[in-house]
């Protein structure tokens, strides 16, 4: 099993990864960020949002899947600990594009 990952920017708090999942044999495009408590509690977690509780924290993640071919210029890796993801949300992360449901 292999995600290749394409692109990784953090701007303006909001985490966008884009990538390929051999698994789904599909793109995805993933937007990470952190939200408040009284959001969390009011969000129904589904394939396109997840909440997750990382430490004191809760993230967002919306992911959208795709089938259209993106060419990279280049694979990056990805080092969860560089943009200070807690583990819980990095697996949770590698959960959703690798785990077919």
């Amino acid at each position: 099993m292999f995600i290749h990952f394409y692109s990784i920017n953090l701007k303006n708090k909001i985490l966008n990864i884009t990538g390929y999942s051999e698994i789904l044999e599909h793109y995805f495009e993933m937007k990470i960020k952190i939200i408040s408590c009284e959001s969390a509690m009011e969000i129904v977690s589904t394939e396109n949002e997840t909440v997750v509780k990382g430490n004191d924290l809760f993230y967002l993640i919306e992911t959208t899947l795709f089938k259209q071919f993106i060419e990279p210029d280049i694979y990056q890796k990805f080092d969860y600990k560089r943009y200070n993801l807690p583990e819980s949300v990095y697996l949770m992360i590698i959960s959703l594009i690798s785990c077919r449901l």
